[in-house]
């Protein structure tokens, strides 16, 4: 697993249905069906360790958050390469 940014984490967990409940400068809180995951945002990239530590709870495998990496990052890029050319 590779480290990625932590906005990039946040979107990811969106899209698995969690939600931002609380945050401040240094984490973000987020909640699915009663558990809630915290999402440190001090750093430049979540380390692998904290991801998996992220990740094994929230019951996304190595494989689903690869594919979610993919759809966040397309999302991100997609209407900006509309305008390329």
């Amino acid at each position: 697993m590779t480290p990625i940014p932590p906005r990039i984490l946040k979107r990811v967990l969106e899209k698995c249905g969690y939600r931002m409940i609380d945050g401040d400068n240094v984490c973000w809180l987020m909640e699915s069906n009663g558990q809630i995951l915290v999402i440190p945002q001090t750093m430049e990239l979540v380390p692998e360790d904290v991801l998996e530590g992220i990740l094994g709870p929230a019951e996304i495998t190595a494989e689903r958050f690869m594919q979610l990496i993919a759809q966040v990052e397309a999302d991100e890029v997609g209407p900006a390469s509309a305008f390329a050319n």
